[in-house]
């Protein structure tokens, strides 16, 4: 019932509404409802899909704990980027840790990764805290590798979450990187 309630299709739906419902089925621990209305959700939004995660919460008997939820410890993620180098004298490997939500109307993850890519000659981008990206935000980072492959580097894309790697893959990005 809750997952027929959930549809897109069901109720014209805000997108505070859908996030709601997506927590509600992230708490509920169904994970093939939430990726259904994940994808529904991309689809309607032209953007990748949210990724699942495990609620955050544990749940416990009140007889054990007298509670009936403990929350475990979560650290954000703050959308900046690492890097570290190679201090050997052969080729400089540049890695790029991109997180949060890629969109083309805040482009500054261009910026961190023209600033990072700089003189390495094998880029990695880290991509294991990148919730969404947006076509446009895609088309942007499929344009700067192109750039970096046709200046000689080499770009690997490592650490896509499962929704968002066939979406990766869908504008090109696996044939380049």
């Amino acid at each position: 019932m809750l997952l027929a309630a959930t549809r897109l299709q069901s109720s014209p739906a805000s997108a505070a509404e859908t996030a709601l419902r997506l927590q509600v089925l992230r708490l509920l621990g169904d994970e093939a409802g939430f990726v259904d209305l994940a994808v529904e959700l991309s689809v309607a939004c032209a953007c990748s899909p949210v990724d699942w995660t495990p609620a955050r919460f544990k749940r416990v008997d009140t007889a054990e704990r007298g509670l009936t939820t403990l929350h475990s410890m979560h650290r954000q993620t703050s959308r900046t980027a690492t890097r570290a180098d190679n201090g050997d004298a052969g080729p400089v490997q540049t890695s790029v840790r991109l997180s949060g939500t890629l969109s083309s109307t805040d482009e500054s993850f261009l910026r961190t990764l023209r600033s990072q890519a700089g003189r390495a000659d094998t880029i990695i981008l880290e991509l294991h805290a990148v919730r969404r990206m947006d076509f446009s935000a895609a088309a942007d980072l499929l344009n700067w590798v192109d750039a970096q492959t046709q200046l000689g580097k080499t770009v690997e894309l490592c650490g896509a979450h499962a929704l968002l790697a066939p979406f990766l893959q869908s504008v090109g990005l696996n044939a380049l990187a």
